[in-house]
């Protein structure tokens, strides 16, 4: 469990963006959005920031389940800044 939480801290350090604009999570969401598509994925993609929904798709098959998920995972990553 030690080594998990370590290599997720280094993900973390390691996968962040010099600069991330509106136009940037466009292209990473319709990037996202036609890997998934290609391959079958009934998948939500929501990219945000504080207050502000910069993309968001549900692809075919996407649940209500799937979409409450997502609303709980945007609220702890917007409490925790993380």
């Amino acid at each position: 469990m030690t080594d998990l939480i370590a290599t997720l801290e280094g993900q973390e350090q390691e996968l962040v963006f010099a600069s991330f604009d509106h136009t940037d999570a466009w292209r990473l969401g319709s990037r996202i959005t036609a890997i998934a598509q290609a391959a079958g994925h009934a998948v939500g993609i929501d990219i945000r920031r504080p207050g502000l929904v910069l993309f968001r798709a549900a692809l075919p098959g996407i649940t209500p389940d799937q979409e409450t998920w997502i609303a709980r995972k945007s609220a702890v990553v917007l409490h925790m800044l993380r």
